[in-house]
């Protein structure tokens, strides 16, 4: 480890402030990034674990550079060069087989948000018959670049193709009312009792069509029900940087409910802050950080919670409710520099989730490929029984300007919930997305 000196703050007053804050200067002024990830680097090389032993998202010298980049110490273009002439090393010593090279993502200088624009989206409980199976239609979209029917689907598709998904292969074509067509494939999940996703066509439809074949069977679209409201909130939230990133990684999906065996290295992203000086030694939001991540993993928290986490994490565990399907076809403005399309929230048995398109592409995290940049977005989501929510990123696509997929919450929501607020979160705003909740009777 490199040696630093971790000076804690001191409270004092007078001439002692100042001569503290000298210290604290000068411990920070003789710190060197570069130097300290190459030496982590040296470490993971040493490191005598198994190869077959090393979770392959579990990476320290990835936490190191990411903490380093955040804090704004480390350039991200030379922090990623560093990583990847590690992970190559690693790599040809049989230290990290499934991962010989990473390429870590690195956006682009001038990368801006894309125009993104409204999806038209018109709820549907067209049911409709195939050789497949019993077709469920939920919600047809209609944006200027794809075309998007919601599915679910009754029945298997036998031992032999439960993991293609149905329609595989030739696709389906969809048609509107000015005959044009278009090929849709399904983008989705399932085994071999029934598949739930939806059939993407990466081709525009008539925004206005008023039906859309889906094969040859017809869905009615008739006009759409008004949209929700978008509004901007500036967030009073710290400025310190340490302090946002501890929190964006306990956000990243990578946690607790949403990541699985995927704990970020808080204390890797810790050690990192203390030795570069960035967070003082008694700030009490580390003591914060490590009680919300042993919470999430069933842990009675060490310390006391704010919001949201205090309700996020008390959330006890609830039965399947309600079912609803919730047409939004909103865009936000700029959020930290990410524009976040809107097109459905899909409430099933109480489990929550919105279908989104951003621009430019937060790409889903991948342990084949994870990323030095820290989540520009936290999917945050509360009720108007004042519980929260928290999102993850799931089946993820789309191109370097664009991504598409899914945002599933946790916990479930509550049953006597009335309207939910969907509120993305950057660093200094949040955008916030006022649905209100289909009640039972509206279905009857």
């Amino acid at each position: 480890m490199l040696p630093v000196c971790r000076t804690p703050v001191v409270r004092c007053t007078g001439g002692g402030i100042a001569r503290e804050v000298e210290k604290w200067k000068a411990v920070a002024d003789a710190f060197d990034p570069e130097l300290y990830l190459r030496l982590a680097g040296e470490r993971a090389l040493l490191d005598p674990t198994p190869a077959q032993r090393r979770a392959p998202w579990a990476s320290s010298l990835v936490e190191t550079a990411s903490a380093l980049v955040a804090i704004g110490t480390l350039e991200q273009d030379l922090a990623g060069t560093i990583v990847e002439d590690y992970e190559l090393a690693l790599g040809m010593r049989g230290h990290s087989p499934l991962r010989p090279r990473m390429a870590l993502h690195r956006r682009q200088p001038g990368s801006a948000p894309q125009s993104l624009r409204a999806s038209r989206v018109v709820v549907s409980e067209a049911v409709i018959e195939r050789p497949e199976g019993r077709l469920h239609v939920h919600y047809v979209a209609l944006s200027e670049r794809s075309s998007t029917v919601a599915i679910s689907m009754d029945g298997g598709l036998g031992l032999s193709q439960p993991m293609r998904g149905p329609f595989a292969g030739a696709g389906l074509q969809l048609t509107d009312d000015q005959r044009q067509t278009a090929i849709a494939h399904f983008s989705g999940g399932g085994d071999r009792t029934g598949f739930h996703g939806r059939l993407v066509a990466n081709q525009a439809l008539s925004p206005t069509t008023k039906w859309i074949d889906v094969g040859t069977d017809r869905i009615e679209l008739p006009d759409k029900s008004s949209t929700p409201p978008v509004t901007i909130e500036a967030l009073a939230d710290s400025d310190d940087p340490a302090e946002r990133y501890l929190w964006g990684r306990l956000t990243a999906g990578r946690h607790g409910p949403h990541g699985g065996q995927r704990p970020p290295l808080i204390d890797v992203a810790i050690e990192t802050l203390l030795d570069a000086v960035a967070i003082a030694t008694d700030n009490p939001v580390l003591d914060e950080v490590r009680a919300v991540l042993a919470a999430f993993s069933g842990q009675p928290a060490a310390a006391t919670l704010r919001e949201p986490w205090k309700s996020l994490l008390a959330a006890p565990r609830r039965a399947g409710s309600q079912s609803a399907v919730v047409a939004l076809g909103v865009v936000t403005p700029p959020i930290g520099g990410l524009v976040i399309a809107f097109d459905a929230l899909v409430v099933t048995d109480g489990v929550f989730e919105v279908h989104v398109g951003t621009s430019p592409n937060v790409s889903q995290w991948n342990p084949m490929d994870p990323s030095l940049a820290t989540a520009t977005i936290s999917w945050w989501a509360e009720d108007n029984l004042d519980n929260h929510y928290l999102g993850a990123v799931t089946r993820w696509g789309g191109g370097s300007d664009i991504g598409t997929g899914n945002v599933v919450y946790w916990p479930s929501l509550d049953p006597e919930a009335t309207e939910l607020r969907l509120t993305p979160t950057g660093a200094r705003q949040r955008a916030v997305i006022s649905v209100a909740i289909p009640q039972p009777e509206e279905h009857s």
